[in-house]
């Protein structure tokens, strides 16, 4: 099984709907969208698996940097390391200052 990375494409995002654009590149085996553990929403990173190689390299040559709606999807294989600057944030990513939906307060120095 070849096991595929897939960020920062729409929350609401089915795991059908990533199969069925996968799909077109290989027999895809599984999809597993990775849910925030205490509102059960989608964190908009999930893992594609693929019966075959070949499948699997399609997916990644034309999907990485594949435009859906106005969010740049990565994908790459689950198993390499991309450097920092390859994947880049996703549109809707909470700013640095908002921890579980509260802002911090920025530090005050005395």
């Amino acid at each position: 099984m070849y096991k595929l990375f897939v960020v920062c494409f729409s929350r609401e995002t089915t795991e059908k709907e990533l199969t069925n654009l996968f799909g077109e590149f290989g027999d895809v085996v599984s999809v597993r969208i990775i849910t925030d553990q205490e509102t059960g929403l989608s964190k908009g990173y999930g893992f594609v698996n693929f019966a075959d190689q070949a499948g699997a390299r399609l997916a990644v040559r034309d999907m990485d940097g594949h435009v859906q709606g106005d969010r740049t999807v990565y994908v790459r294989f689950a198993d390499q390391q991309s450097p920092p600057q390859q994947i880049q944030p996703c549109h809707d990513q909470p700013s640095e200052n908002v921890i579980s939906g509260r802002k911090k307060r920025p530090r005050i120095s005395r």
